[in-house]
């Protein structure tokens, strides 16, 4: 899937500017937005959350009762930060019923679980990504986005989305997915899979021959945790994704219908796929990654390797404790604004960040200041981020060239673009290539998520605000190409 890139060179230049700054302690939030940033991409980051299972290791017969939950870090900085570290969820307090319960993002849309076990889409609604919610209209077609609930959906207990799929876990294990199916995303049938580029608007079940405990949505692959523990997935296998070395050589985007990958004794308790390479984390807190993991395909795969693509999953043994981690999708430069003809070819442009040990951590390439580190990219392993604020990151999310935590204080920092006023700060800035709090928001919140160029937070209440753009109704409300820098409330 081509992407078109969007980072002029005067981003570039932007971004290595604050980068200077921010190595010497000083946050930089430019003070114009940039045109040439308001371009749309087809992905976003996909957001592996805070929630770690901690009954499963790697290893038949080893202890597996690890506690990830019960580890007590200690910031370099002793004292500087308030509190033992807690990653686990808070959980939403509702004040109104029904109220949200769980929020996930994809590319231009937003989905809630609702307290009463129902869904509602709001944004884009592209090859169906809204699931069919009453009253709404395509986005594309100029119609105005309204919050509707996902039709023929309910006991829904888990929701995941990344580019215009979405996928909901039930009560009994079961899961049904809606919206793209380019990659064979909604997991129709095993063999052969099914691949189009129709709208699919209602929600179907994925052939599962088992309950499922988890689902995660990648861009292009999907990845479902078992009651076994056995880990199966569907969609793009072309940089071994599905970590199955079978794959017919020279075959160009091949994709599979679900089925149980080739990880054994490895026991994942979920996953983020990116493009090409899948991240998976293990109930001792251990990241993993497999598929595209050298050379251009390998951005985000968090540690030299040489072979590429590899279906053996591989530890990042530079993280520990991991209790959160997202990454995004590759987009490819604008080969306009490369070096020159005959130069070669810049590699994509993908992140992906993780909270290990309670502090954020970050790799890959973006030029707008997305790893946080203050310092110009790429990272080829994980870099720490600086941050000098007295509270935790407690969960993180990454989308394309942005960024965000939550902390255990319920703010939400974040780092990258600010294309549309999505950093948060009340006003519209450039780049910030460290950790900047969204001051205009002033709620507490227990989740955020980031589409392409959005950011919404969950709030204790159960309420969701958000911010950013509005170009394709993520606001809940009328599209319009104004610059959104301080939230505003959805109205479920």
């Amino acid at each position: 899937m081509s992407r078109r890139g969007r980072t002029s060179s005067l981003r570039v230049r932007l971004g290595q500017g604050a980068a200077v700054l921010s190595a010497l302690g000083i946050g930089v939030v430019a003070c114009a937005d940039d045109p040439a940033n308001q371009g749309i991409v087809e992905d976003v980051g996909v957001d592996a959350g805070p929630d770690v299972s901690a009954d499963a290791g790697k290893d038949p017969g080893k202890d597996t009762d690890a506690d990830v939950d019960a580890f007590v870090p200690t910031p370099d900085d002793a004292g500087a930060v308030d509190g033992a570290f807690d990653p686990s969820n808070e959980p939403v307090t509702c004040t109104g019923t029904p109220c949200a319960t769980e929020l996930v993002a994809g590319e231009k849309h937003f989905c809630a679980r609702m307290s009463d076990s129902t869904v509602r889409c709001w944004g884009a609604d592209f090859l169906g990504a809204l699931g069919g919610a009453a009253g709404n209209a395509s986005a594309l077609d100029g119609g105005a986005i309204k919050v509707g609930t996902v039709v023929g959906l309910g006991s829904v207990t888990q929701i995941s989305a990344a580019g215009s799929t979405t996928c909901a876990r039930l009560s009994d294990g079961g899961v049904q997915c809606w919206g793209d199916n380019r990659y064979a995303q909604l997991g129709l049938e095993v063999d052969p899979a099914v691949v189009d580029d129709d709208w699919h608007p209602t929600p179907a079940p994925v052939a599962l021959d088992q309950a499922a405990t988890r689902v995660d949505v990648g861009h292009g692959t999907v990845c479902a945790v078992l009651s076994s523990t056995e880990l199966v997935c569907w969609g793009r296998d072309d940089a071994a994704q599905l970590a199955l070395s079978d794959a017919p050589e020279g075959r160009r985007n091949p994709v599979r219908g679900p089925g149980r990958i080739a990880i054994d004794p490895l026991v994942l308790t979920r996953t983020a796929p990116g493009s090409t390479t899948v991240l998976g984390l293990n109930g001792l807190g251990e990241l993993w990654t497999w598929g595209g993991v050298a050379g251009s395909e390998g951005v985000l795969a968090g540690r030299v390797a040489t072979l590429s693509p590899d279906p053996s999953p591989k530890r990042v043994d530079t993280l520990t404790k991991v209790t959160s981690f997202s990454a995004s999708v590759s987009i490819d430069p604008d080969p306009t604004e490369g070096p020159g003809e005959g130069s070669p070819k810049p590699p994509p442009i993908a992140h992906a960040c993780a909270i290990a040990n309670g502090e954020v951590y970050c790799w890959g390439r973006s030029p707008a200041g997305a790893l946080c580190t203050g310092l110009p990219d790429p990272e080829t392993v994980p870099r720490k981020a600086p941050f000098s604020a007295k509270t935790w990151p407690q969960q993180v999310a990454v989308a394309d060239e942005i960024t965000c935590a939550r902390m255990t204080d319920g703010s939400v920092y974040c780092c990258g673009s600010d294309t549309r006023g999505r950093l948060g700060t009340g006003t519209v800035g450039t780049v910030s290539s460290v950790l900047t709090k969204a001051s205009a928001f002033t709620r507490r919140a227990v989740q955020v998520a980031t589409s392409d160029h959005s950011v919404c937070a969950l709030v204790k209440d159960g309420t969701v605000e958000c911010w950013g753009s509005n170009e394709n109704g993520e606001l809940g409300k009328t599209p319009d190409t104004q610059a959104h820098p301080t939230p505003s409330k959805i109205v479920f």
